[in-house]
């Protein structure tokens, strides 16, 4: 027994510690984002936010233009069936789904800066590229079914028809957040 009190103590010294030192250090931490599939989980989850922020955000500031907006003005006029009812929320669907299309990009780049200055040790083409794509996906086609539910009697939409132009729209905006992360974790001037 007092053996092992000796081996301990001489253990302890070759550490340069004791118990109670070691009681009052603060635990390892694990790097911000958690392990490989929690930061994952967290891009994902901060894409469809951000795309939710920016296409509900159209699609509400369109459906009040549409209906609180003067046929007669010239500009914030959402279409040509103002005070029609139905087609108005139909098009202003649509306004938010083109508008939100175009807007993809610019919300990959903000995103694939988010995580170049956050730091993650887990790499931020990689990050910016599941953050653009969860949320591209997940409120382009809200907004696609929403589409189809306002859709105005007369009019034939279809989702079939229009998933090879969201995929190619997906496939954009998943390459511009990979190129900019890649540009932002690379000195650019090195690129150049």
């Amino acid at each position: 027994m007092m053996s092992e009190q000796t081996n301990k103590q001489a253990t302890q010294g070759e550490q340069g510690q004791t118990d109670s030192e070691q009681q009052n250090q603060p635990p390892q931490q694990q790097p911000a984002g958690g392990n490989d599939n929690e930061t994952e989980i967290r891009a994902a989850k901060l894409g469809v936010l951000a795309f939710a922020v920016v296409g509900l955000g159209y699609f509400i500031m369109s459906t009040l233009v549409a209906f609180i907006g003067d046929e007669d003005a010239s500009f914030f006029v959402t279409s040509p069936f103002q005070g029609a009812g139905e087609e108005e929320l139909f098009v202003a669907t649509a306004v938010a789904i083109d508008q939100l299309i175009i807007f993809a990009p610019l919300l990959a780049v903000g995103l694939a800066v988010y995580y170049y200055m956050d730091d993650i040790d887990e790499g931020t083409p990689k990050l910016a590229v599941i953050a653009s794509a969860a949320g591209l996906v997940a409120i382009g086609f809200l907004l696609m079914l929403l589409a189809v539910v306002f859709e105005p009697s007369g009019a034939d939409v279809s989702l079939g028809d229009q998933l090879p132009g969201f995929i190619a729209a997906v496939i954009g905006t998943v390459v511009v957040a990979g190129g900019a992360g890649y540009v932002f974790d690379e000195d650019p001037l090195e690129i150049l």
